[in-house]
């Protein structure tokens, strides 16, 4: 019997990740009153991306 692998993707570029990959809070982490964050901050969902993926937004959320 074979083991199937499985495929991670990013979630930014819908590329595979197989290395330089982080995890991202979705939605941002930054959206949240700092207040919410240090109470809730374990329960945030978290998904897997590409470090360089993330860099490239975290223009955008700090903007926003």
């Amino acid at each position: 019997m074979t083991q199937i692998n499985e495929l991670i993707i990013c979630y930014l570029c819908s590329q595979p990740i197989v290395a330089d990959s982080s995890q991202d809070h979705v939605p941002p982490r930054q959206f949240f009153a700092k207040t919410i964050r240090q109470l809730h901050s374990s329960n945030l969902y978290t998904i897997r991306d590409h470090t360089s993926c993330k860099k490239a937004k975290q223009f955008e959320e700090d903007y926003f």
